[in-house]
């Protein structure tokens, strides 16, 4: 269990960059169109999800971030991700 929680610890700043560069990416790509492979689409896909208008601009308390929030949960369980407690959220 410890095995995972550390490995899902050093996933998060890794995703954070990952996030972070795929916006430049993106403003490189409209500039300079280029084939994008499936992994960038799918990228780029969740995080279209994540800032859409939908989400309310997940400020603390709202809908949009309680949206946000599940969104993000079944991604990571979706993508067989364990949770390093008793679930994704804190309480």
């Amino acid at each position: 269990m410890r095995h995972v929680v550390r490995r899902t610890v050093r996933a998060v700043p890794v995703l954070l960059a990952v996030l972070c560069s795929t916006s430049m990416v993106a403003r490189a790509q409209s500039a300079f169109p280029l084939p994008i492979d499936k992994s960038t689409q799918l990228l780029m896909q969740r995080l279209s999800a994540l800032s859409a208008d939908s989400m309310e601009g997940r400020r603390a308390g709202s809908e949009g971030s309680r949206r946000a929030r599940r969104w993000i949960i079944g991604q990571l369980t979706a993508m067989g991700v364990q949770p390093a407690g008793a679930s994704f959220e804190q309480e």
